[in-house]
């Protein structure tokens, strides 16, 4: 839900307070905060539903996904009132090249962004996620969308950046290799990762934590965002201004304030992790993710599943 920015911490209060009942019965699996750097851009607050939340709607490319045996976990999230919009993340198991080249040749016969960016996707996907034979493309494991009346407008691909024994049990047995997955994007040569790898060098350096995944939205009028993300940071708030820095990014860091100050307010919260974005106007933007003390979801299915992630 968008807000005007005059004051995002009573604007945040206001959006929590409207969906207050699906946290007091404990739909939310994540609460979302995207921050921008233009003062005329609004700030948009999100709710990511849980696995139980979210099956009481469908799609076809989760039908698709559940005939194949491959839905790990639903995630359906609500960031605007459109009765003809859905959006969704769906985490992905059984991973195996068999199935992941059908999920791409799925997405190449419906939709127009996957048929563009397919070479992108697929080189994204060889990431390395997991020693296992025959999972070439598991660095996949999320895969988002957003439709209007079924047809998918933009397609969200989200890669693990972490080495697991077992690709589909995210929370033990893996490695941290923050090096190789900033080395491997930097390397790319694909969009904005190069600028983005030098920025999250130094949001871990600042914030602490360890590099989560990978992110690339596709939209149908081919305007790409790229996204990397940290889990699980030491010092989100003042670290992240002390990488944007207060002359340069000002109104960005003074979201990042104002931000700090809500939940400084509000230590029922946490910020679980966050997203350093770049889109095609090359403008840098950070989403946050926050879940409830003592709702840590130990689920291993869940986007939250890495070290047990959006």
């Amino acid at each position: 839900m968008e807000y005007d920015n005059k004051n995002l911490k009573t604007d945040l209060d206001r959006f929590i307070c409207s969906n207050s009942s699906d946290f007091e019965e404990k739909r939310v699996d994540y609460l979302g905060v995207n921050i921008f750097p233009d003062e005329k851009k609004q700030s948009v607050f999100k709710i990511y539903y849980n696995d139980s939340a979210s099956r009481t709607k469908s799609h076809p490319l989760i039908d698709f996904l559940k005939r194949r045996g491959m839905i790990r976990f639903l995630t359906m999230v609500q960031d605007r009132t459109d009765p003809h919009r859905l959006r969704f993340d769906v985490g992905l198991k059984n991973r195996t090249n068999e199935n992941m080249l059908e999920v791409f040749k799925w997405l190449s016969e419906h939709t127009w962004m996957f048929e563009r960016n397919s070479s992108e996707i697929r080189k994204l996907s060889a990431m390395k996620a997991t020693e296992l034979e025959n999972h070439d493309f598991a660095a996949l494991y999320f895969l988002g969308f957003i439709s209007y009346d079924e047809e998918i407008a933009v397609l969200k691909c989200h890669f693990f950046n972490r080495i697991c024994e077992d690709p589909d049990v995210l929370h033990k047995n893996f490695i941290f290799s923050d090096e190789y997955y900033l080395s491997f994007l930097s390397n790319s040569s694909i969009g904005g990762f190069a600028e983005l790898s030098d920025l999250l060098k130094k949001a871990l350096r600042h914030c602490g934590g360890h590099l989560w995944m990978t992110g690339a939205d596709y939209t149908v009028t081919s305007s790409e965002k790229y996204k990397i993300y940290v889990k699980n940071p030491d010092n989100p708030y003042t670290g992240l201004m002390a990488v944007f820095g207060e002359e340069k990014d000002r109104h960005l860091c003074e979201q990042i304030r104002n931000l700090m100050e809500w939940n400084d307010l509000h230590r029922e919260y946490f910020c679980e992790g966050f997203a350093v974005c770049l889109d095609m106007e090359a403008a840098v933007s950070v989403n946050f993710y926050f879940r409830q003390k003592g709702r840590r979801n130990t689920d291993e299915s869940s986007h939250a599943d890495s070290d047990r992630t959006l």
